[in-house]
Protein backbone atom coordinates (compact mmCIF):
# COMPACT_ATOMS: atom_id res chain seq x y z
CA UNK A 1 0.00 0.00 0.00
CA UNK A 2 2.85 2.39 0.83
CA UNK A 3 4.33 1.92 -2.64
CA UNK A 4 0.98 2.55 -4.28
CA UNK A 5 0.65 5.76 -2.28
CA UNK A 6 4.13 6.75 -3.47
CA UNK A 7 2.92 6.36 -7.07
CA UNK A 8 -0.05 8.59 -6.34
CA UNK A 9 2.22 11.15 -4.66
CA UNK A 10 4.54 11.27 -7.68
CA UNK A 11 1.55 11.73 -9.95
CA UNK A 12 0.30 14.68 -7.88
CA UNK A 13 3.77 16.23 -7.77
CA UNK A 14 3.92 16.00 -11.55
CA UNK A 15 0.75 18.09 -11.73
CA UNK A 16 1.98 20.65 -9.21
CA UNK A 17 5.18 21.32 -11.17
CA UNK A 18 3.30 22.15 -14.35
CA UNK A 19 3.50 25.72 -15.57
CA UNK A 20 1.01 25.51 -18.40
CA UNK A 21 -2.71 24.82 -18.67
CA UNK A 22 -3.75 21.53 -17.04
CA UNK A 23 -6.41 19.16 -18.35
CA UNK A 24 -7.56 16.29 -16.12
CA UNK A 25 -9.35 13.22 -17.39
CA UNK A 26 -9.95 9.47 -17.43
CA UNK A 27 -8.65 6.75 -19.74
CA UNK A 28 -9.73 3.20 -20.54
CA UNK A 29 -8.83 0.70 -23.23
CA UNK A 30 -7.28 -2.61 -24.16
CA UNK A 31 -3.88 -4.07 -24.92
CA UNK A 32 -2.14 -7.01 -26.52
CA UNK A 33 0.77 -8.08 -24.30
CA UNK A 34 3.63 -10.57 -24.22
CA UNK A 35 7.07 -11.11 -22.67
CA UNK A 36 10.38 -12.49 -23.91
CA UNK A 37 11.61 -15.83 -22.61
CA UNK A 38 15.39 -16.32 -22.66
CA UNK A 39 17.94 -19.09 -22.09
CA UNK A 40 15.70 -21.73 -23.63
CA UNK A 41 13.24 -21.72 -20.73
CA UNK A 42 10.37 -22.99 -22.90
CA UNK A 43 12.35 -25.17 -25.31
CA UNK A 44 12.68 -27.89 -22.67
CA UNK A 45 8.93 -28.48 -22.73
CA UNK A 46 8.60 -27.71 -26.47
CA UNK A 47 6.24 -24.85 -25.61
CA UNK A 48 5.81 -21.38 -27.11
CA UNK A 49 4.49 -18.23 -25.50
CA UNK A 50 1.73 -16.25 -27.18
CA UNK A 51 0.14 -12.81 -26.97
CA UNK A 52 -2.71 -12.28 -24.52
CA UNK A 53 -5.42 -9.66 -24.35
CA UNK A 54 -5.61 -7.26 -21.42
CA UNK A 55 -7.12 -3.95 -20.42
CA UNK A 56 -6.28 -0.69 -18.65
CA UNK A 57 -8.08 2.07 -16.77
CA UNK A 58 -6.81 5.18 -15.00
CA UNK A 59 -6.48 8.94 -14.75
CA UNK A 60 -4.65 11.57 -16.83
CA UNK A 61 -3.17 15.00 -16.20
CA UNK A 62 -2.03 16.80 -19.34
CA UNK A 63 -0.14 20.08 -19.15
CA UNK A 64 -0.12 22.30 -22.23
CA UNK A 65 3.36 23.88 -22.27
CA UNK A 66 2.95 25.72 -25.57
CA UNK A 67 0.81 25.62 -28.69
CA UNK A 68 2.76 22.56 -29.86
CA UNK A 69 4.21 20.84 -26.78
CA UNK A 70 2.47 19.12 -23.86
CA UNK A 71 3.47 16.87 -20.96
CA UNK A 72 1.12 14.12 -19.85
CA UNK A 73 1.27 12.20 -16.55
CA UNK A 74 -0.87 9.12 -16.13
CA UNK A 75 -1.66 6.76 -13.28
CA UNK A 76 -3.43 3.61 -14.42
CA UNK A 77 -3.99 -0.08 -13.75
CA UNK A 78 -3.24 -2.54 -16.54
CA UNK A 79 -3.55 -6.29 -17.03
CA UNK A 80 -0.63 -7.77 -19.00
CA UNK A 81 1.10 -11.15 -19.23
CA UNK A 82 1.29 -14.02 -21.71
CA UNK A 83 -0.27 -17.32 -22.77
CA UNK A 84 1.37 -20.71 -23.31
CA UNK A 85 0.40 -23.17 -26.03
CA UNK A 86 0.69 -26.09 -23.61
CA UNK A 87 -1.86 -28.82 -22.93
CA UNK A 88 -3.25 -26.97 -19.92
CA UNK A 89 -3.91 -23.74 -21.83
CA UNK A 90 -1.93 -21.77 -19.24
CA UNK A 91 -2.40 -18.00 -18.99
CA UNK A 92 -0.26 -15.84 -16.69
CA UNK A 93 -1.77 -12.48 -15.68
CA UNK A 94 0.45 -9.63 -14.49
CA UNK A 95 -1.39 -6.82 -12.70
CA UNK A 96 0.51 -3.53 -12.88
CA UNK A 97 0.04 0.00 -11.54
CA UNK A 98 1.75 2.25 -14.12
CA UNK A 99 3.08 5.79 -14.01
CA UNK A 100 4.20 7.11 -17.42
CA UNK A 101 5.40 10.66 -18.08
CA UNK A 102 5.04 11.50 -21.77
CA UNK A 103 6.20 14.46 -23.83
CA UNK A 104 3.92 15.16 -26.79
CA UNK A 105 4.23 17.28 -29.89
CA UNK A 106 1.26 18.39 -31.99
CA UNK A 107 1.75 17.54 -35.66
CA UNK A 108 -1.55 19.17 -36.58
CA UNK A 109 -4.57 20.61 -34.78
CA UNK A 110 -5.95 17.09 -34.04
CA UNK A 111 -2.96 14.76 -34.34
CA UNK A 112 0.10 14.44 -32.08
CA UNK A 113 2.95 12.06 -31.26
CA UNK A 114 4.41 11.34 -27.82
CA UNK A 115 7.31 9.58 -26.14
CA UNK A 116 8.42 8.97 -22.56
CA UNK A 117 9.38 6.61 -19.74
CA UNK A 118 6.98 4.44 -17.79
CA UNK A 119 7.46 2.97 -14.31
CA UNK A 120 5.32 -0.02 -13.42
CA UNK A 121 4.69 -1.52 -9.98
CA UNK A 122 3.74 -5.20 -9.96
CA UNK A 123 0.67 -5.60 -7.73
CA UNK A 124 -0.11 -9.28 -8.38
CA UNK A 125 0.63 -12.28 -10.62
CA UNK A 126 -1.72 -15.21 -11.15
CA UNK A 127 -1.57 -18.21 -13.47
CA UNK A 128 -4.63 -20.14 -14.53
CA UNK A 129 -5.45 -23.04 -16.83
CA UNK A 130 -8.23 -23.60 -19.34
CA UNK A 131 -10.54 -24.65 -16.48
CA UNK A 132 -10.06 -21.16 -14.98
CA UNK A 133 -8.40 -22.59 -11.85
CA UNK A 134 -6.24 -19.79 -10.47
CA UNK A 135 -2.98 -20.05 -8.55
CA UNK A 136 -1.99 -18.17 -5.42
CA UNK A 137 -0.39 -14.74 -5.85
CA UNK A 138 3.08 -15.31 -7.38
CA UNK A 139 4.22 -11.68 -7.18
CA UNK A 140 7.18 -12.35 -4.85
CA UNK A 141 8.85 -14.50 -7.53
CA UNK A 142 9.07 -11.63 -10.02
CA UNK A 143 10.73 -8.23 -10.20
CA UNK A 144 8.64 -5.71 -8.32
CA UNK A 145 9.26 -2.87 -10.76
CA UNK A 146 9.18 -2.60 -14.53
CA UNK A 147 10.83 0.35 -16.30
CA UNK A 148 9.90 0.87 -19.92
CA UNK A 149 9.61 3.31 -22.80
CA UNK A 150 6.31 4.27 -24.41
CA UNK A 151 5.83 5.76 -27.86
CA UNK A 152 2.61 6.50 -29.65
CA UNK A 153 0.18 8.82 -31.35
CA UNK A 154 -2.98 10.58 -30.24
CA UNK A 155 -5.96 11.83 -32.23
CA UNK A 156 -8.57 14.29 -30.93
CA UNK A 157 -12.10 13.10 -31.76
CA UNK A 158 -13.94 15.91 -29.96
CA UNK A 159 -12.78 18.74 -27.66
CA UNK A 160 -13.20 16.33 -24.71
CA UNK A 161 -12.41 12.91 -26.23
CA UNK A 162 -9.23 11.57 -27.82
CA UNK A 163 -7.89 8.14 -28.76
CA UNK A 164 -4.31 6.91 -28.26
CA UNK A 165 -2.36 4.13 -29.94
CA UNK A 166 0.80 3.27 -27.99
CA UNK A 167 3.60 0.70 -27.91
CA UNK A 168 5.33 0.11 -24.59
CA UNK A 169 8.65 -1.76 -24.40
CA UNK A 170 9.95 -2.89 -21.01
CA UNK A 171 13.66 -2.64 -20.27
CA UNK A 172 13.62 -4.66 -17.05
CA UNK A 173 14.32 -8.32 -16.31
CA UNK A 174 11.00 -9.68 -15.08
CA UNK A 175 12.32 -12.97 -13.71
CA UNK A 176 15.89 -14.00 -12.83
CA UNK A 177 17.29 -17.00 -10.99
CA UNK A 178 20.49 -17.63 -9.05
CA UNK A 179 22.38 -20.92 -9.39
CA UNK A 180 25.77 -22.43 -8.59
CA UNK A 181 27.85 -23.61 -11.57
CA UNK A 182 30.13 -26.65 -11.66
CA UNK A 183 33.03 -24.57 -10.27
CA UNK A 184 31.00 -23.44 -7.28
CA UNK A 185 30.52 -19.90 -8.55
CA UNK A 186 27.21 -18.11 -8.11
CA UNK A 187 25.61 -17.17 -11.43
CA UNK A 188 22.59 -15.07 -12.31
CA UNK A 189 20.46 -16.15 -15.24
CA UNK A 190 17.77 -14.12 -17.00
CA UNK A 191 14.59 -16.10 -17.65
CA UNK A 192 11.92 -13.53 -18.52
CA UNK A 193 12.27 -9.92 -19.66
CA UNK A 194 10.99 -7.18 -21.96
CA UNK A 195 7.39 -6.63 -20.94
CA UNK A 196 5.81 -5.57 -24.26
CA UNK A 197 2.34 -4.32 -25.09
CA UNK A 198 0.45 -2.65 -27.90
CA UNK A 199 -2.23 -0.45 -26.35
CA UNK A 200 -5.27 1.48 -27.49
CA UNK A 201 -7.18 3.76 -25.13
CA UNK A 202 -9.94 6.35 -25.19
CA UNK A 203 -9.43 9.46 -23.08
CA UNK A 204 -12.11 11.72 -21.65
CA UNK A 205 -11.12 15.17 -20.38
CA UNK A 206 -13.33 16.93 -17.83
CA UNK A 207 -13.13 20.23 -19.71
CA UNK A 208 -12.67 20.78 -23.44
CA UNK A 209 -9.24 21.42 -24.88
CA UNK A 210 -8.67 24.75 -26.56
Amino acid sequence: MKKLLTFVFLFIIGIQFSFGQTYLGLKAGGNVANMKFVNGLLKVSNTENENKMGYQVGIIAQEQMSNKVYVRSELFYSLKGYKLDDEQGTTVDFHYINLPVLIGYKLSSDFSAFLGPQLGYLAAVYSKDENRERSDNLRNVYNEYDLGIGVGVSYILTPRISVDLRYNYGLTNILVTNFIDSSGNKEVSELLKNNRSLEISFNYFFRPKR
